[in-house]
């Protein structure tokens, strides 16, 4: 069993407003932290999976259009000044490590919440028509630029989350990977196959329902709660002390009988004595002629 730190030492480590948001929900402090990491570890993973495959999409699209793989100069598209600053730092890093700016390491250097925006409705006559065509994943028809959107937004939230190493437990996190599933199968149905068979969330999720499963079928056949009474913590992750003694089983008690009804009254006897004689009829007597 991996080594747990105590909630003591893990409030010196990170400290303790950290932990607090940790234990606002009830629950056993170190055990859901790491469990948080664990899953976000997995996220984020899928995550990139995502980004990368919605940027090359854009990228590949709009370079198409516009005579060149820096489509992001192209005035057509009507940047707003926002993601015109994000495009200036992208070239900026870009040339810091040899002084070439390549439209490959632009495009990489550029953030996740760049591409989100160029999904938006600002941008649906401009720039969803000519990407559109490259999430051949879906058919025209089932292509919708509001859906896709929606999606990417919920995974850049996540994403937020995720990087600056915050709290996701109260999180739908099953449908978060939804949401990564659908931007793959827009992208590519093999590529959705791809994110699915590969992804550890399903993973980590089922090991936690097996675990909540666990304790609670310890805590039934040990007859305790699973939860200290004193320290608010749960009794079978516990570290030290013995672990807690079963309780006497109860004594059966025994089946109540029915009722019974009471013995009906004896009936009456005669008296015992000397039986009469019985009587014996004379026999007629004949009348003289």
């Amino acid at each position: 069993m991996p080594f747990q730190p105590t909630e003591a030492q893990l409030s010196r480590w990170v400290s303790t407003e950290r932990l607090n948001r940790y234990r606002a929900t009830g629950r056993p402090v170190v055990p859901l932290y790491l469990w948080n990491a664990e899953t976000s570890a997995a996220c984020f993973e899928s995550i990139g999976h995502v980004e990368v495959l919605l940027r090359n999409v854009i990228h590949r699209q709009l370079a198409a259009h516009s005579g060149g793989e820096r489509w992001y100069l192209d005035r057509q598209y009507r940047l707003t000044s926002r993601a015109q600053d994000d495009v200036s730092t992208a070239r900026f890093r870009a040339r810091t490590q040899n002084g070439i700016e390549s439209p490959g390491k632009v495009v990489a250097e550029l953030t996740f919440g760049f591409w989100r925006f160029l999904l938006t409705r600002r941008y649906q006559t401009t720039i969803w028509p000519r990407i559109s065509p490259g999430f051949a994943g879906v058919a025209s028809h089932r292509r919708h630029r509001a859906e896709l959107e929606s999606a990417v937004k919920r995974i850049h939230v996540l994403r937020n989350r995720v990087a600056h190493h915050e709290p996701i437990f109260h999180l739908p996190i099953r449908n978060r990977l939804d949401d990564m599933l659908l931007v793959a199968r827009y992208v590519d149905g093999d590529a959705e196959r791809m994110l699915q068979e590969s992804s550890r969330v399903d993973l980590v999720l089922a090991r936690s329902r097996l675990t909540r499963t666990w304790r609670l079928l310890r805590s039934r056949a040990t007859g305790t709660s699973g939860r200290s009474r004193r320290s608010g913590t749960c009794a079978a992750s516990a570290g030290s002390g013995p672990a807690p003694a079963a309780p006497a089983p109860r004594r059966r008690r025994a089946a109540r009988r029915p009722p019974q009804a009471p013995p009906r009254p004896a009936g009456r006897c005669r008296r015992a004595g000397p039986r009469r004689p019985a009587l014996r009829r004379s026999p007629r007597s004949r009348c003289a002629a």
